[in-house]
């Protein structure tokens, strides 16, 4: 866009008075299939960074404080959200021009960080976002879900009709203490948007919540809805009249392969249920390991969290390492211009440091490699494989493999 196209523009955070404006555009570029909340109630005005058009808004951006597991450690991030251009101002600039103003402000707010959900992935992988975890979903009829080798648990497996919130958030919180990815949960993360916990709308029926126990302790949870369906739906979902109800799963967490087992044991044991839908099922979720089966699942995987580093110097150092080193790279990255140049980071035991270097770097790569790498999600030889990573001895990369391992495959169970 020519400067004096762009005369009219104008990029700042929008106010109050301002957000009807943006709630109108969310609901014009997202269909309007989001729960009616009103941005007001979510967003503050210093989290938005809108362009605007002769005055009136044309894109939306939101950039909210968060915070997510990397390696078992709580950072903070930028989580971006509610990002949108009106279909009649497309393609000027506009998400580029939020885009680039919020890596500023982000870097201003220390927010090394930054993270979102993508509608289309192609939109941020041109501004330095990689993917760093996928979302796997299962389309499976409940009798064929037979384990092999099943470990049973001597526990049992309780229904409630009402959260009890001292028994689910402990349970997640263990559960992904040593993850990548899951996020700290606040009220809003477990209830609203598209937490587990949001009211159902009406096509999935009410809320059910099953806990699994041994000796009383709880060990695993999972969140569901069902409702029945009326013959004519039945007829174009492969359903029939002896089992008229469709399952959907929204959060299954267990601590133990007992616990795991006994609660999918429990889901498949609604006999007037045809088919269970669960989605944004881990990637190393172990259904498909131990099924008889797999294939019954019909699973679908495509791309889930992707992340890109705002400000290399503090972001390197935010995750626990899985080896002591010494690693000199050259990082390409045009858009956020303050990370461009040679760097060295050291790590051990006592955590890790990064710095600007004089040194001769031995590996080179761009801000769309350096998010999958620093989250474990491809490892240095695999960027390298594909030619993300340009490296002088790719034999040494395995010490790079080694420090930037992580436990489990990276996953994100919300998505904001």
């Amino acid at each position: 866009m020519a400067d004096e196209q762009r005369a009219d523009v104008e990029v700042r955070a929008a106010n109050l008075e301002e957000f009807d404006e943006l709630d109108w555009i969310l609901r014009m570029v997202f269909a309007d299939h989001a729960p009616a909340i009103h941005p007001s109630e979510v967003f503050q005005p210093e989290w938005t960074t809108c362009v605007f058009e002769g005055g009136q808004m044309a894109t939306t951006f939101v950039t909210v404080p968060m915070q997510m597991r990397l390696n078992g450690i709580l950072i903070p991030f930028a989580g971006v959200t509610a990002v949108g251009t009106l279909p009649n101002k497309r393609r000027r600039g506009y998400v580029r021009l939020a885009m680039e103003q919020s890596f500023r402000e982000q870097k201003e707010r220390g927010q090394a960080i930054a993270a979102l959900w993508a509608s289309q992935s192609a939109i941020y992988h041109r501004f330095g976002y990689g993917i760093v975890s996928t979302q796997t979903m299962y389309d499976v009829d409940p009798r064929d879900v037979v384990f092999v080798e099943a470990p049973s648990g001597a526990g049992i497996v309780r229904l409630s009709d009402e959260p009890e919130m001292d028994v689910l958030e402990p349970l997640y919180d263990a559960f992904v203490a040593h993850r990548t990815g899951p996020l700290e949960r606040n009220d809003a993360l477990w209830t609203r948007g598209f937490g587990p916990l949001r009211k159902p709308p009406d096509e999935e029926g009410p809320l059910r919540i099953a806990i699994y126990e041994e000796a009383g302790q709880p060990l695993g949870y999972a969140i569901f809805t069902n409702r029945e369906y009326d013959w004519g739906m039945l007829r174009s979902t492969q359903g029939d009249s002896s089992r008229p109800q469709q399952l959907w799963l929204r959060e299954l967490v267990a601590l133990t392969p007992g616990a795991y087992v006994a609660l999918w044991q429990f889901l498949a044991s609604h006999d007037l249920v045809y088919r269970i839908v669960a989605g944004r099922m881990p990637e190393d979720d172990m259904l498909w390991t131990t099924m008889r089966d797999p294939r019954v699942l019909r699973r679908r995987t495509w791309d889930g969290l992707m992340t890109r580093v705002v400000d290399v110097e503090k972001a390197l150092p935010l995750r626990p390492y899985g080896q002591a080193g010494r690693f000199t790279f050259e990082l390409d990255d045009e858009l956020c211009e303050w990370n461009q140049g040679t760097w060295t980071l050291e790590t051990d035991a006592a955590g890790a440091h990064v710095a600007r270097s004089d040194e001769s770097a031995s590996v080179r790569l761009s801000a769309h490699g350096l998010g999958p790498l620093l989250f474990g999600y491809h490892s240095a030889t695999e960027l390298a494989r594909v030619g993300w990573l340009d490296a002088d001895d790719p034999a040494g990369l395995v010490d790079w493999d080694r420090a930037f391992a992580i436990p489990q495959r990276p996953a994100c169970l919300n998505i904001f």
